[in-house]
């Protein structure tokens, strides 16, 4: 595997099928923001598994209540 290019993405011939076809979409800022800071913790060796659609709605709710400390 190569090095992931700036912004931690992997190039993309390297990911699988499913997410290489995938569209990308503009998210409002704050699934902006949410995205970031989970590659920053999964950049730091930490990382969050949610099982579904409900888990990561959650997941985006508890971050938008509780703002990463970074977040301007």
């Amino acid at each position: 595997m190569t090095q992931p290019q700036p912004g931690g993405w992997p190039d993309e011939r390297e990911l699988p099928r499913l997410l290489a076809d995938a569209e990308e979409i503009d998210a409002d800022p704050g699934t902006e923001r949410a995205i970031d800071e989970a590659l920053d913790d999964y950049a730091a060796g930490r990382f969050i598994r949610c099982h579904g659609e409900d888990e990561f709605d959650a997941l985006l709710a508890s971050l938008a209540a509780h703002p990463h400390p970074r977040a301007g």
